[in-house]
């Protein structure tokens, strides 16, 4: 049904272009919420957070939580945010994580770039 309305949208369009529009994957934002634990104050994770986030073209922010763990809000491609969690388990260097707990989040449109709170 999509590609016959793109095809009427598109019917003007050289065929070997349309063919690879319809063949191009499709990247959807998604939002992850993440609490990071363990020694991760006073060693540099939020700005190694903000690094890594803006490395893989993510939006959000990082803070200290009142529990002593790090909160993080991303969001972007799901590429990038699976790749900032596999790192989240390494952290900066003198770090040591004890636990990564992610869950999904609903994207938010006013986050323009990434930041430190």
């Amino acid at each position: 049904m999509i590609s016959l309305v793109i095809n009427n949208i598109f019917s003007d369009v050289n065929e070997e272009l349309f063919q690879k529009l319809l063949d191009a994957p499709f990247n959807f934002m998604t939002a992850t919420h993440i609490s990071i634990y363990g020694e991760v104050h006073r060693v540099g994770f939020r700005a190694w957070a903000k690094e890594q986030a803006q490395k893989d073209n993510l939006s959000g922010w990082v803070r200290k939580a009142a529990d002593g763990s790090i909160e993080v809000f991303l969001q972007g491609e799901e590429e990038g945010i699976n790749n900032f969690l596999s790192l989240c388990w390494d952290g900066p260097k003198m770090a040591y994580v004890d636990d990564v707990l992610a869950q999904e989040a609903k994207t938010d449109n006013s986050a323009n770039g990434f930041r430190m709170l």
